[in-house]
């Protein structure tokens, strides 16, 4: 994840969001709709992937790209935005959310899609990251 801010108010202003080395297991749901995979990249074509030591041979899945939500919300100390768009094009189907202290950040995605998703939910905290 990087995260660009305002120097002087520091709110996080835009963020690009993505996972390396994926792994794309089909998961069961209660519809049976059937998804296709999430396109990967090459970690080359993402900002900063030398500073981030990707490996540049794994697939990367970019889940937030520079400028892609238009409702990030910040708060004291947490960020969150809402992103994708459903099938049916209802709206927006993620919810991201993130706390941090100064090195540390941990977050979590929500499903708020509950016509085409059916609300699949990660862990409280599934993600953990650490300032580079």
């Amino acid at each position: 994840m990087v995260l660009k801010r305002d120097r002087i108010s520091l709110q996080i202003i835009d963020c690009e969001f993505g996972l390396s080395e994926v792994t794309q297991v089909a998961v069961a749901n209660p519809s049976n709709f059937a998804a296709p995979p999430e396109p990967t990249l090459a970690a080359t074509s993402l900002d900063f992937y030398s500073k981030l030591q990707l490996d540049t041979t794994k697939p990367i899945t970019l889940n937030v790209g520079w400028g892609s939500k238009a409702t990030l919300v910040n708060g004291v100390q947490t960020f969150s935005f809402k992103d994708g768009s459903s099938p049916g094009g209802v709206g927006y189907n993620e919810s991201w959310s993130f706390s941090y202290l100064s090195l540390t950040m941990w977050g979590d995605v929500k499903n708020i899609d509950n016509t085409y998703y059916l609300g699949i939910d990660s862990d409280s905290k599934a993600f953990s990251l650490m300032k580079l």
